[in-house]
């Protein structure tokens, strides 16, 4: 991912999924600081990708910033509903730390409506741990 991060971006090759991979590495390795910084460098890249917004989302939150990460996660919900879905996050590669606290996000009850029928969003959220 480092080796990727350090390409120049062009219309075939985007750089921000590689930074946004390494904030994944960097979360579930406990360094939450450096995934932070990472999503962020990768929203700074591509301002309208739901993926590391919705981590940094879960992030704050799992930190106590929950009005800050619930703001995000809502903002990051309503671009791409898809990142709701559990199994969309493991297929893009979200390990065990990150979807056990996304799960946790995806109950809180400002979630739950963002994704709610009529709000552009799947139905249904499986949050069981």
């Amino acid at each position: 991912y480092e080796k990727a991060a350090d390409q120049e971006p062009s219309d075939t090759w985007p750089v921000w999924p590689a930074i946004n991979n390494i904030g994944l590495v960097n979360y579930e390795q406990g360094n939450v600081a450096s995934a932070i910084d990472k999503w962020q460098a990768a929203i700074a890249i591509d301002p309208e990708a739901a993926e590391p917004k919705l981590a940094v989302a879960v992030a704050l939150y799992t930190q106590g910033e929950q009005d800050r990460g619930l703001t995000l996660g809502e903002t990051a919900l309503r671009s791409d509903e898809r990142y709701a879905d559990l199994e969309f996050l493991k297929e893009n590669l979200w390990g065990e730390r990150l979807m056990s606290d996304t799960q946790k996000f995806l109950a809180n009850p400002r979630i739950q409506a963002t994704i709610a029928p009529g709000n552009n969003a799947p139905v249904q959220v499986d949050v069981t741990p």
